[in-house]
């Protein structure tokens, strides 16, 4: 199997910036894109399939749940792996239910983005123990 392709959705440049540093770093994954809007995420979407979206809650051009779901229209078996301030928590069961596979507030980044994505690449995996309150909602879907 080769490498697993991202695609990084964050409105916030310096955010987006870190993110890419962090996935650059793990081996197996290819970052296909960094983009700052819904729109651009679904052009790349279009011309390339990606296996994984971690994607900010709040877009400025689009609502999340929307956003969700042409996401999975373009590319329907990624894993959606969204990206929250805590503030839109409201929102998380309603994008779990749109298709997002994670949840993951953003002052957990350095700590646990990449085993919140490992983990929804692998949820058949049980051994894969999450220390965050994202997988508590996610069980209580």
């Amino acid at each position: 199997m080769g490498a697993l392709k991202l695609l990084i959705v964050e409105s916030n440049p310096a955010l987006a910036n870190v993110l890419k540093q962090i996935f650059l770093a793990t081996r197996d994954l290819e970052l296909v894109g960094a983009v700052t809007s819904a729109t651009r995420a679904l052009q790349v979407l279009a011309e390339t399939r990606a296996d994984v979206v971690v994607m900010d809650a709040l877009l400025p051009d689009m609502g999340i749940l929307e956003a969700i779901s042409l996401a999975l229209e373009k590319s329907p078996y990624a894993k959606i792996i969204l990206l929250t301030d805590g503030a839109e928590s409201r929102y998380q069961i309603a994008a779990m239910r749109y298709g997002a596979s994670a949840c993951i507030r953003k002052d957990r980044i350095a700590t646990d983005l990449i085993q919140v994505v490992l983990a929804a690449l692998a949820p058949s995996l049980k051994t894969i123990e999450l220390d965050h309150p994202i997988k508590e909602q996610k069980n209580q879907i």
